[in-house]
């Protein structure tokens, strides 16, 4: 989500401003220069949003299928930036419960010591 946040200066945004069937050749360069996914799917969703909260339609007039095919491709590049966002979000959990691991150098085979009376839980009484 830090791609949209960049406000009109963010490459999200430069993407979203591109029309498809004239500007091809700037969106392929914006493109080529960003190749990763959030920053596609930043531009998709901008791209799609208007004012008013409703999305975007090329003609004044309303247009049932235009809209729904904005909607799903809106759906679709959000579901593939949260999708991205939780890897990311796993990755780093996992990366600091190993460090987490090793500073406490816990051996995953070691039998655990565990007294059978006394501590909070109420045994043998």
């Amino acid at each position: 989500m830090q791609v949209i946040s960049k406000g009109v200066d963010g490459d999200a945004a430069k993407l979203s401003k591109i029309s498809p069937t004239t500007d091809a050749a700037a969106a392929a360069v914006i493109a080529d220069a960003n190749k990763k996914d959030a920053v596609v799917a930043g531009g998709i969703v901008l791209r799609a949003m208007a004012k008013d909260d409703k999305f975007a339609n090329k003609s004044a007039a309303p247009n049932v299928d235009v809209t729904i095919q904005i909607k799903d491709a809106a759906i679709s590049a959000v579901t593939k930036a949260l999708d991205t966002l939780t890897i990311a979000i796993r990755s780093t959990i996992d990366e600091g419960l190993q460090k987490v691991k090793e500073a406490m150098k816990i051996n995953v085979n070691a039998t655990p010591v565990v007294s059978g009376n006394g501590g909070s839980c109420g045994q043998n009484q």
